[in-house]
C-alpha cells in the first residue's frame, strides 16, 4: 500500500505536511482543553459540578464520533480498495470498538482522573449511560 502512496513524492510531501498541520492543530486541543478544564473544574462546587460533568459524556461522544466519508472517498479516488481503506482508517486511529474508545480518550481521563471527576457519581453515572469509560 505505501509504494501507492509514495510513488509521486510531490504528493507524498503533502500529504505529510497535510497530516502534519492536523496533528499540531489537535495538540493545540487538547493542551487548551488540558489547561482549562481544570481551572473551571476546581472552580465548582456541588450541583454546579454535578450539572458540569453531565456534560462530559456527550462532549466526549462526540470527540469519539469519526466523520470518515471525506477520507474514504479521497482515498478510493486515488485506486485505494475497500481493504486498503480499513487498513488506512485504522492506522490512522479511527478504529472502533471500547479498546479504540479507551485509547483516544487516554489523555482526557487522565486530566479527569487527575481533577478527581470520578468520584462525582453523576459523573460516572452519565459516562456509564453513555458507554463510555468510567475511571481513568
Amino acid at each position: 500500500m505505501s509504494d501507492r502512496v509514495f510513488r509521486d513524492r510531490k504528493e507524498a510531501g503533502r500529504v505529510l505536511a497535510g497530516l502534519l498541520d492536523h496533528y499540531r492543530d489537535e495538540a493545540r486541543h487538547q493542551v487548551y482543553f488540558a489547561g482549562l478544564f481544570p481551572c473551571i473544574w476546581r472552580a465548582l462546587e456541588g450541583d454546579r459540578r454535578d450539572r458540569l460533568g453531565r456534560l462530559l459524556a456527550p462532549f466526549m461522544a462526540v470527540f469519539l464520533e469519526n466523520d470518515t466519508g471525506p477520507l474514504r472517498r479521497a482515498l478510493a479516488a486515488h485506486g485505494f480498495d475497500e481493504r486498503e481503506i480499513r487498513l488506512v482508517l485504522a492506522h490512522e486511529g479511527h478504529e472502533s470498538g471500547p479498546m479504540a474508545q479507551r485509547r483516544a480518550l487516554r489523555a482526557t481521563l487522565r486530566l479527569l482522573g487527575e481533577e478527581g471527576v470520578f468520584a462525582v457519581p453523576a459523573v460516572t453515572d452519565a459516562l456509564a449511560a453513555a458507554g463510555l469509560p468510567t475511571s481513568a
